[in-house]
């Protein structure tokens, strides 16, 4: 079944459902004069046509005879949203039905008489449970951690450039996408990024790390269980993957997998439908599949260490990453977006950074790529400064030929980026002022617009820039 999304969903806070025989009228009226906006539904008539993931509400099931009628819309409702508290109200009689809807999820269950007082009592109890599940996927945390990404992706350099635009295109194909990259290049932002480009962007984005999870307990979490799996274990659980449904699931150093999950995981994707653990029920599935690892997927085939038919499967679309020493003109523009939000988060004024600090950022090799660049932004913000390089060490790693290093920058390179930075913190300072910018940076006007033309620069990309509407830092001049 599809559903609309929150355009359409209901506004009410509580919604009922049953017949008026197994509903209590003094309750409605009493949760009405409380405060609490409700809407009733006759069993008849499915919720689950008007209630969506976005709602911001509780479920009440009113049924004498959860066997017949209760049972199949609490397990769609969970199926929908795991998250959804759903109160179901049944008839006086043993404890084990009241054991089966908890097992099944249900946020709890009362048998009549209800009192009043303890309806509303476990009503506001769901009601902020929801709020507090709602908040950690609400729009202005989407969209947060979507503008960090687009930062990130939509730096000035040409690598970063053709990664951007990498993104776009398959964002707009529902393809399987494996990402490669060094530990801390940004990974997960960029699947974010293919998400949110994509036509899921409704839907859940998931992401599950492949190597830090037991097995068992890893395959519980992607694949769900039924009730009774295991010895001790919990009622009905749906799976990560089944909680993307319709969305995109991101699996983090997918190489962790073992074989076994590798084939689980294939037949999956091939049938496209799961089954969970204890069950021979499969249920229809539609998800998209990013994967990410730091090895090479072809290499670990050939060692029979990842199934080939997965490998392929999910490798329609590969995207490298280049680490940031590949693209260090970004380094600044990065690191004030960094420092600017960890200010925000901590509520603390921008501090100022000396001219002198910017080479030391520009020319250091930055072997966490982005995760460190963003640690160091943030412990700048907080105050602690920077950890400029030991002189000695610095002498000695000269001596050892480190700035030559295979897939490490020239002198020279570094230079040259450091030289672009400048111009390009400078054009994006006065909003793409040319006059102004070579006489800041005291160049003769030829000299100026010979370096644009170096270093790929157009004045256009700089006007009316909002990015970055003030300057956080004081840049050397």
């Amino acid at each position: 079944m599809a559903f609309s999304g929150s355009s359409t969903a209901l506004k009410e806070s509580v919604v009922i459902v049953g017949s008026e025989k197994n509903r209590s009228r003094s309750s409605e009226t009493f949760l009405r004069a409380s405060g609490i906006t409700i809407k009733v539904i006759d069993e008849a008539r499915s919720p689950l046509e008007m209630i969506s993931p976005q709602w911001n509400g509780v479920l009440v099931i009113c049924s004498d005879h959860p066997a017949v009628e209760g049972w199949g819309l609490l397990e769609k409702t969970k199926q929908l949203d795991p998250d959804l508290p759903v109160v179901m109200i049944i008839g006086p009689g043993d404890v084990s039905p009241v054991v089966k809807a908890m097992r099944m999820g249900a946020y709890d269950v009362l048998q009549k008489p209800v009192s009043n007082q303890d309806l509303h009592k476990i009503i506001l109890g769901a009601l902020e449970t929801r709020r507090e599940n709602m908040e950690k996927r609400s729009p202005q945390i989407k969209t947060r951690a979507k503008k960090q990404s687009e930062v990130f992706i939509q730096g000035g350099s040409r690598c970063m450039g053709l990664l951007s635009e990498t993104i776009r295109k398959a964002g707009e194909v529902d393809a399987g996408v494996v990402l490669m990259g060094e530990m801390g290049t940004g990974k997960k932002m960029i699947a974010q990024s293919l998400h949110e480009h994509s036509r899921r962007k409704h839907k859940n984005f998931i992401s599950v790390n492949c190597s830090s999870i037991p097995e068992d307990v890893l395959e519980k979490d992607l694949f769900g269980q039924e009730p009774g799996t295991f010895v001790g274990t919990p009622g009905q659980q749906a799976g990560k993957l089944e909680c993307a449904d319709g969305g995109t699931v991101y699996l983090e150093k997918i190489d962790s997998l073992s074989i076994r999950l590798q084939d689980r995981l294939l037949h999956v994707l091939q049938e496209g439908a799961i089954e969970r653990l204890g069950s021979n029920e499969p249920r229809p599935l539609d998800i998209r599949v990013i994967a990410s690892t730091k090895k090479n997927l072809k290499n670990a085939c050939d060692e029979g260490k990842f199934r080939e038919a997965l490998f392929y499967r999910i490798n329609i679309i590969q995207i490298a990453i280049p680490p940031l020493r590949d693209h260090a003109e970004d380094v600044s523009k990065l690191f004030q977006h960094f420092a600017q939000v960890a200010c925000k988060k901590y509520h603390l004024p921008t501090p100022l950074i000396t001219p002198e600090i910017w080479p030391h950022l520009m020319t250091r090799d930055w072997p966490g790529n982005i995760r460190e660049l963003k640690n160091v932004a943030e412990r700048f913000a907080l105050g602690f400064g920077i950890d400029l390089p030991d002189p000695v060490n610095q002498e000695e790693s000269i001596h050892q030929d480190k700035l030559t290093a295979p897939g490490q920058k020239t002198l020279v390179e570094k230079i040259d980026a450091f030289e672009k930075n400048l111009i390009v913190q400078e054009l994006a300072r006065t909003h793409g002022s040319v006059k102004t910018t070579y006489t800041t940076l005291g160049l003769p006007r030829k000299t100026f617009y010979d370096k644009m033309n170096k270093h790929g620069l157009k004045r256009k990309d700089f006007l009316a820039s909002e990015e970055f509407p003030e300057n956080l830092f004081t840049l050397p001049k």
